[in-house]
């Protein structure tokens, strides 16, 4: 269930801050803050003395990061391990490798059906028994007290109302930013991006223009002094705050190099910009802030199972990693619902996407032809009571969905925390979920290929 007050306070984040962005730290303390008062609402959670541990590693890899291979171990050459758990697990007089990672891919310790041998990692020690550690956890809140259990079902309701809200949030927002990463060449063009009116906005600005920002993306084609060079010259910025812009939009994915109440002002900084071919988009400041703030919330998600491992209820006696655990299931389950706003058709026909028309000519031959491939997999029969495989997928997409089909939306940063979430809830979590997103997964291909070869977007 969403809670409305959090919900609010985020999508009024730009009014409620000013459109101020620029110091990152206390934007995201704040925003955290409230965020992680309505996960544990009034329980207190103290820190761990030691740390529990994990019973999957999970790590995603970036690029250059060394991968090992364990050829007496392993049950094919894709099976990896991160430097960590390779060094903590037992491979002497092995046929071992090492080699650099091209981005992507994560280790794969503590998956059972990776290994043929047990490979006894001391940090995830036990990782060779997932679905039995997945049962007793399952078996010890069963045999909690009824007063302890009654009080742990309470802080998990709030932590699920605030990941569904989070999620939602991240989803609505997504959903009413530009498809493609396309120079605007008019002041119809950037207003027609805005698909989404905000009252509140018009509350904020009392008849002032709404303010709109400049965004450089990143494109791993010009060089850092091209975009030093072009920078200085359209904003007329000093080559040292050009360096920085530079430098943010190489580890980010993208940065703002312009804010302005006037649109032609902004557009002829584009146009300047985009002479070297350089990928620069224009947007409303409160649009941007709430991707801004939806990348910090990604991150969160992401990160929050690994951090409730150092954290246990104040007063009650509990295993280690309950709190973790039951964070990752909650992910898992508010990952597979329905964001709120997929009700209002109309407003998901006109603000998800730039070529529903297109979509829907095509939606049922491609749901057709995933239905087939799903049967000629054998998963039919498991993925029976699963919503997504007998519904229609434009009316009936989950969170899950959205966040695959607005891939092409994001940007650097952002991309890698949404595939670190995937890895760190659904793939390293119970097998039920890591099935059920392989099936999403499959029955979302058509519409990734269909969005991801013609959008122009860069993907870095």
């Amino acid at each position: 269930m969403k809670d409305p007050q959090l919900f609010s306070y985020l999508h009024n984040s730009p009014f409620l801050f000013n459109y101020n962005w620029k110091d990152r730290a206390q934007l995201e303390h704040k925003i955290l803050f409230n965020v992680e008062s309505k996960l544990t609402n009034n329980f207190t959670l103290v820190k761990l003395q030691t740390k529990g541990s994990q019973t999957k590693c999970g790590k995603f890899f970036s690029k250059d990061d060394l991968i090992y291979s364990c050829r007496d171990c392993a049950m094919d050459a894709t099976c990896v391990l991160c430097s960590k758990c390779f060094f903590a697990s037992d491979h002497d007089g092995h046929s071992t490798s090492f080699r650099t990672s091209p981005g992507g891919g994560c280790c794969d310790c503590g998956d059972n059906e990776a290994w043929k041998v047990p490979i006894n990692c001391k940090l995830h020690l036990d990782s060779q028994t997932p679905r039995s550690n997945i049962e007793h956890q399952r078996n010890y809140l069963d045999s909690l007290p009824s007063v302890t259990l009654a009080l742990l079902y309470d802080l998990i309701d709030s932590m699920r109302s605030t990941i569904y809200t989070v999620l939602d949030f991240i989803v609505s927002t997504l959903a009413t930013s530009p498809l493609s990463h396309s120079t605007p060449r008019s002041e119809k063009d950037i207003e027609s991006g805005d698909l989404e009116y905000d009252e509140m906005e018009d509350n904020y600005l009392k008849g002032r223009k709404c303010p709109y920002c400049v965004i450089l993306w990143n494109d791993e084609v010009h060089s850092f002094q091209e975009v030093i060079s072009q920078v200085t010259l359209a904003t007329r910025c000093t080559e040292e705050e050009a360096k920085r812009i530079a430098e943010s939009v190489d580890l980010y994915g993208r940065d703002i190099i312009a804010t302005s109440t006037s649109i032609p002002e902004l557009l002829s900084i584009a146009k300047k910009i985009d002479e070297i071919r350089l990928i620069v988009t224009i947007r409303s400041c409160s649009g941007v802030f709430r991707e801004i703030v939806a990348g910090i919330l990604l991150k969160w998600l992401q990160e929050l199972p690994s951090k409730l491992l150092q954290y246990e209820l104040k007063d009650y006696l509990l295993e280690a990693n309950i709190l973790s655990f039951a964070c990752r299931q909650i992910i898992c389950e508010e990952l597979m619902e329905m964001p709120s706003y997929y009700q209002n058709l109309q407003q998901l026909h006109c603000s998800v996407f730039s070529r529903d028309d297109e979509i829907l000519k095509i939606e049922e031959e491609e749901w057709r032809q995933s239905k087939d491939l799903i049967v000629n997999t054998g998963v039919q029969e498991e993925s029976e009571n699963f919503h997504i495989a007998n519904a229609s997928p434009f009316l009936r997409r989950c969170i899950v969905d959205h966040l695959l089909l607005f891939d092409c939306k994001l940007w650097k940063v952002s991309r890698h925390d949404l595939r670190q979430l995937f890895v760190n809830t659904c793939l390293v979590g119970d097998d039920e979920y890591k099935k059920k997103l392989g099936i999403l997964f499959l029955t979302d291909v058509f519409k990734c290929y269909y969005f991801f070869i013609p959008s122009g977007s860069v993907y870095s």
